[in-house]
């Protein structure tokens, strides 16, 4: 199946290896960019690179040389560029180069694709170490780990300076060397948080911008991630309870998630693995891998069955389908942007909440501890834009991240702006039946510049994958 707009940051797709063949004839842009070609592409792109100060307030400075990679139009370029926003904060924009090479040609039939890896990622400084957001086995951001990532990373740069303002001028200081007058964005996740800023600082720069599991400025994460989370768990459950097959695996799946949040609640678990190795589960670390698998579609729909013989005390499924390493993606990055923007303006009274839930406080606190070992302050956070440029909104209803109100509210102010919401589609733009559909919707948006007429017929045709127990799929 052809994957969707910007799901190729899933595949953690290898940063292109440049190779000069010298520069583009004397007509090309100012930002001098040569041909690029990776063993594993089907065609040459366009690379290069630009210095820009790490602390803008000091020109003069030290400097970051941001990574910037060229997908050429396929045919007559009659549509502004396209520029995309990676997710994250962490993921480089250049590692979806072959999405827009292959599944996503579509979207570059009439213009460029302008990839830039924001400042921290990929080929832009890279601020990598690892931290465990997601494994059952040991604690969320330990603070251990956190202050040997700062250790680590303290040496490439002044750490406070990676956030997301610095990430628009970054995209701006681009454009404007590579001559555009006119752009089009793309954003996804935390993308869509730098998309809003950019098209607030630039409005006369932007001629029409897709978000994709939409970010609203006065969310403090990840202060939502357990009510989001919670809210989207419980309606998985009742979904299996209603599917004769899911339902036939796991009679009660909403008892299922009651009687594990009762396990851990009484205290620590022991639990046995594949191997027969036993350990021990902490509540925390458990509930935040649960959170995980709720990302996608396709995770979500193993999760009832995983659940249901977790419950009964086999572990050994649920934790195989969760990370077992630290994520050594691009987490200084992560805590830059989250720490000022984010974490250091939750407030005590603010947790109470959360502990209603099934996740609890756990990530909120853990976040909020390593953020007070991490460089940097409270910055400055962004209102809602208000805005007459043409907005798509694509928005996953069963979104445990982002849910479709966050779509909704960035929308309402904005003049020529439409939510489109996918029925089952998890966070990301991924593990649903005809998938083209997505690309098709968006590919009409931009090429029409609007948002008022889109052809959405095709969206009833995406459908959820069946549910998955045993290991495989209901019949």
């Amino acid at each position: 199946m052809p994957r969707p707009l910007l799901a190729a940051a899933l595949a953690g797709a290898a940063a292109l290896a440049a190779c000069s063949t010298g520069p583009l004839p004397r007509e090309a842009p100012r930002l001098d960019l040569v041909q690029c070609q990776d063993r594993n592409m089907p065609e040459p792109l366009l690379c290069g690179t630009l210095a820009v100060p790490e602390n803008r307030l000091r020109p003069n400075g030290a400097s970051i040389s941001l990574k910037i990679v060229v997908v050429p139009a396929t045919g007559a370029r009659t549509l502004p560029p396209l520029y995309h926003l990676e997710g994250g904060p962490g993921f480089p924009a250049t590692g979806s180069a072959p999405f827009w090479v292959t599944d996503g040609a579509i979207h570059r039939l009439h213009r460029d694709v302008v990839l830039v890896d924001q400042r921290g990622t990929g080929g832009s400084n890279a601020l990598p170490c690892a931290i465990n957001f997601a494994s059952p086995f040991e604690p969320v951001l330990d603070l251990d780990a956190t202050r040997a990532c700062r250790y680590q990373l303290s040496p490439k740069g002044d750490l406070s300076q990676y956030t997301t303002a610095a990430a628009v001028a970054d995209i701006e200081a681009v454009r404007m060397k590579l001559g555009h007058e006119l752009i089009d964005l793309a954003g996804l996740s935390y993308g869509t948080r730098v998309a809003q800023q950019y098209v607030q600082a630039h409005p006369k720069r932007v001629r029409a911008m897709l978000l994709m599991g939409t970010v609203t400025p006065q969310e403090k994460l990840p202060l939502s991630f357990a009510t989001n989370a919670h809210a989207v768990l419980m309606r998985l459950a009742q979904q299996c309870e209603a599917d004769a097959d899911c339902r036939r695996a796991v009679p009660k799946a909403s008892a299922d998630i009651a009687t594990l949040r009762a396990k851990f609640a009484a205290g620590p678990v022991r639990a046995t693995l594949a191997d027969k190795k036993s350990v021990t589960l902490q509540a925390g670390p458990f509930w935040e891998g649960v959170r995980a698998l709720l990302a996608t579609t396709a995770s979500q729909r193993r999760l009832p069955w995983l659940l249901h013989e977790a419950a009964r005390g086999r572990f050994a499924p649920i934790l195989a389908a969760m990370p077992a390493q630290p994520d050594a993606a691009a987490n200084g990055l992560l805590l830059s942007v989250s720490c000022q923007e984010d974490t250091l303006h939750i407030t005590e009274a603010e947790l109470a909440p959360l502990r209603g839930t099934v996740f609890g406080d756990y990530r909120v606190r853990q976040q909020m501890a390593a953020c007070g070992v991490w460089p940097g302050s409270k910055l400055w956070r962004a209102g809602f834009v208000t805005s007459d440029v043409p907005v798509l909104l694509m928005a996953g209803d069963m979104d445990a991240v982002t849910p479709v109100q966050w779509a909704q509210d960035v929308a309402s102010g904005m003049g020529n702006a439409r939510v489109v919401t996918i029925p089952y589609l998890g966070h990301f733009p991924d593990g649903m039946g005809n998938m083209e559909c997505y690309d098709w919707v968006i590919n009409d948006f931009f090429e029409k510049g609007s948002a008022a007429d889109l052809d959405l017929s095709c969206i009833a045709t995406m459908k959820p994958p069946p549910f998955e127990v045993l290991g495989k799929l209901t019949p």
